[in-house]
């Protein structure tokens, strides 16, 4: 007796796996960009890829599915957000982690850290879209799915996140 293989199964298993092995470190950047905290962001990424293979029967192919791990991954910020308060304390340490690279963004490690703290002072749907855009790459139509918001609001909720980091380093004298 022969056993028939579903070649079309395993050659969607074999891209699945492929592109989950591409995007963990994407979800992995954003969820850092969100907390600040090298341990949490490593263990919301595997809560993140966790529930999508919980889920994967329910997984329509809509869609990128990096857009649909963003989702999940932001989906969990907002609820480890609700569910535990920073203190001031904490998020003073998590702004002096080393961890990130910020040469990318800027040469001065001072000048990053300031600009992280201002981020974080901005409401989380507008961290979200400025992190989303800048620090990932994404277009405005994936943030646009990623956040269910209509790709205009998206774009000027960019605009308002930057017209407000803007309006603060002039305050504070920055060229």
């Amino acid at each position: 007796m022969q056993m028939k293989i579903n070649k079309h199964a395993v050659s969607k298993e074999a891209e699945l796996e492929t592109a989950i092995r591409d995007a963990y470190p994407k979800v992995y950047s954003y969820l850092y960009h969100r907390t600040l905290d090298a341990a949490l962001s490593k263990d919301l990424t595997q809560e993140t890829f966790y529930r999508f293979y919980r889920h994967l029967d329910q997984y329509e192919e809509q869609g990128k599915l990096l857009n649909f791990l963003y989702r999940i991954a932001r989906h969990l910020v907002y609820d480890h957000t609700r569910s535990r308060r920073y203190t001031d304390e904490l998020q003073e340490e998590q702004m002096r982690d080393d961890t990130y690279n910020g040469e990318r963004l800027f040469q001065k490690k001072e000048e990053f850290v300031i600009l992280r703290s201002w981020i974080s002072e901005l409401p989380p749907h507008l961290q979200d879209v400025l992190l989303l855009r800048y620090d990932e790459g994404l277009k405005y139509r994936d943030i646009s799915q990623i956040t269910g918001i209509h790709v205009s609001t998206v774009k000027s909720q960019v605009r308002l996140a930057l017209h407000i980091l803007k309006k603060r380093a002039q305050k504070e004298g920055w060229k």
